[in-house]
């Protein structure tokens, strides 16, 4: 069974406003983008590579709107990491975990290796496909997962 959660709460809507004034200084900082290697559009050049441009612009990744839900994808990743939250007692508290993270981040990256958005809040870490749909959530901020994929760009807010 598929399910979908239409997210329309105030911290949503303040995380995409935040996001789009972010982007916009970005873009608005042309010679300072391109002192810090980036060409004045969103893209990063690589000079090891003759000025070429990367392949995948990461100002123009657009975070997904909602969490997509399958129930039998949460309940096999709730069945696996529910010891990693021994304060929770079911299923529903670790759907409200997955909505807290996704609502309240303290960082969104996207990871281009795997396709995927990781929602970071404190030490929790939510991935999500690329349609938004629910991949997994554990107590991973700290991960070679987040850090590979930061070093390689794909910190899209903030």
């Amino acid at each position: 069974m598929f399910y979908e959660c239409m997210i329309a709460e105030k911290p949503y809507w303040e995380r995409i406003e935040r996001e789009r004034a972010y982007r916009a200084t970005k873009e608005a900082g042309g010679e300072t983008a391109k002192e810090n290697g980036e060409n004045g559009n969103g893209e990063t050049e690589n000079r090891e590579n003759g000025g070429a441009t990367g392949t995948r612009d990461n100002s123009r990744i657009e975070a997904p709107e909602r969490v997509n839900y399958d129930s039998n994808q949460v309940g096999k990743k709730w069945g696996k990491h529910k010891t990693d939250y021994p304060e929770m007692e079911n299923y529903n508290d670790y759907i409200n975990r997955i909505e807290n993270t996704f609502n309240n981040p303290d960082k969104i990256v996207f990871d281009a290796k795997n396709n995927e958005y990781l929602y970071i809040n404190g030490e929790q870490l939510l991935r999500l496909g690329e349609s938004g749909e629910f991949i997994s959530l554990y107590p991973g901020a700290n991960s070679a997962r987040v850090t590979n994929a930061i070093e390689n760009g794909g910190v899209i807010w903030p």
